[in-house]
């Protein structure tokens, strides 16, 4: 099976920084290790793009499709997911999509809202003596991940009625999409019930699942049982509340000596300058350690001055940083909000309310050995469930349920790339006649009759080819007739 990761714009100065490559990677590391007959195909910005690799995927066996690409932090504007325009294909990705080498791919990954532009790359027109047609090559699977929705009310072009429209023909156009979090689950149905007909809603595979990373690549780490250390790493954006963080452990630091606030974000910042981290500073003195410009894996070891790791974010795509912060050991301490529902089931360290936040901080910081102590075997059977072969066995099934759902196309590849063929030799047989649409088809289907499902398949698909050489001129209607242009 050969499986193509598209690049997606996005902002970041390193590959270990963007949370999509660091996902992707870990779905090729998982399968890798429970099967053996998955080729992968990769984007990779090459030597003069702006994107630093640094060796993020060593050690892994991917075919490298090198492009010329931009992090937003080294160049605004040049990704697409800057500002409010919907991100788009670099014109150097358009074109392989639309030449014959991506023919060979079995299943495209797509993020965002995508996956209509690669089907629209799939059926770029052809020329056969002249006539101009549309004829879908060798339909791939498609694996359509939505990270991010219109839930999240930072990025308002994906709430937007353009963002809207593209999310749910993407999430159509795909074998299966995966939401992030219920909350895009729930935002993603309703598009459905406002944009789709009922049997097209029948037709949406899609559906929301936990998008943990494997927890062997996490170490676990020993800390003191006594020490309160609280932190949380991620961009300097509003809706991570630092500062009530910060306001948070301060109130919580009063009379103990052992309580502080370690914080880290991949951004190169100025920490003297920072308003929200000087005011958090202002709170925290001394007490706060705030460190910029962190790389991944300085990140994991740095998880070890973290005891409690706290989480209010108004809203999380991937949220892997939480996710190795609990494979580490350290306690996560979470506000509940849309997004991180159904994510920690019968965890108890879950604040209803900002006010419950408080007490639980309150709580970590006056007897931290006690608190560590009654999540630990949660704590351990989280870091279970998401180990490297369970997350494999995940990721292959989800594979495979999208080769399967491609079901006709796949068995009927061979008859597709025939019928390619077919269609414009009947067309060009017949330039300038008129004749009624049965009888095309039936020309078509003797021409292609060595296979009977090759038939079947032509019937089967009668009014989508219809409709897509309509669209492309070539077929004008006269009444219930056909004409051929010459």
């Amino acid at each position: 099976m050969n499986v193509c990761f598209l690049w997606w714009g996005y902002t970041a100065k390193r590959m270990d920084g963007i949370s999509q490559c660091v996902f992707s990677r870990s779905i090729i590391q998982s399968v890798n290790k429970v099967r053996s007959d998955v080729h992968w195909i990769f984007f990779h910005p090459d030597e003069e793009s702006e994107i630093q690799v640094d060796g993020f995927f060593d050690g892994l066996d991917i075919e490298f499709l090198p492009f010329t690409c931009h992090g937003a932090e080294a160049r605004k504007g040049q990704d697409g997911f800057n500002g409010v325009a919907p991100p788009l294909f670099h014109p150097e990705m358009l074109q392989w999509l639309a030449s014959k080498d991506s023919r060979r791919v079995d299943l495209f990954v797509s993020w965002y809202y995508t996956a209509n532009q690669q089907l629209a790359a799939q059926m770029m027109p052809h020329d056969f003596g002249g006539n101009k047609y549309v004829f879908p090559h060798i339909s791939p699977s498609i694996l359509n991940f939505l990270s991010e929705s219109g839930a999240d009310k930072n990025l308002p072009k994906l709430g937007s009625p353009e963002g809207e429209l593209q999310s749910i023909t993407s999430a159509l156009a795909s074998d299966l999409t995966l939401n992030f979090t219920e909350a895009d689950q729930g935002w993603l149905t309703k598009l459905a019930k406002q944009y789709l007909s009922p049997v097209k809603q029948q037709q949406l595979n899609a559906r929301s699942f936990i998008p943990s990373m494997p927890s062997d690549e996490v170490p676990v780490h020993k800390r003191p049982e006594e020490r309160a250390t609280f932190g949380h790493a991620g961009s300097m954006e509003s809706k991570r509340h630092w500062s009530d963080l910060a306001k948070s452990v301060k109130s919580a630091c009063v009379g103990k000596k052992n309580v502080g606030f370690y914080c880290m974000t991949q951004q190169d910042l100025d920490t003297e300058t920072h308003d929200v981290i000087c005011g958090m500073r202002e709170n925290l003195g001394e007490r706060l350690t705030f460190l910029t410009n962190v790389k991944r894996a300085d990140y994991i070891e740095n998880l070890k001055n973290i005891d409690f790791y706290l989480m209010w974010t108004e809203y999380e795509g991937t949220g892997i940083a939480l996710f190795e912060a609990i494979f580490s050991g350290a306690v996560p301490v979470i506000r509940e909000k849309p997004w991180n529902k159904g994510r920690f089931p019968d965890y108890p360290l879950i604040a209803q309310s900002d006010k419950d936040f408080d007490l639980l901080v309150h709580l970590c910081a006056r007897n931290p050995k006690k608190v560590k102590d009654q999540v630990k075997t949660w704590l351990e059977g989280y870091r279970e469930r998401f180990s490297l072969e369970n997350i494999g066995h995940f990721w292959s099934d989800v594979l495979e349920e999208c080769y399967v759902r491609q079901g006709d196309r796949f068995r009927a590849s061979g008859a597709v790339a025939r019928l390619d063929v077919v269609f414009g030799e009947v067309m060009k047989e017949n330039a300038g006649k008129e004749v009624t649409l049965p009888v095309f088809y039936d020309m078509a289907c003797k021409k292609a009759l060595k296979e009977e499902f090759m038939s079947a398949f032509l019937k089967s698909n009668r009014i989508s080819i219809e409709r897509a050489l309509f669209a492309t001129g070539c077929l004008v209607r006269k009444d219930e007739s056909i004409f051929i242009k010459e």
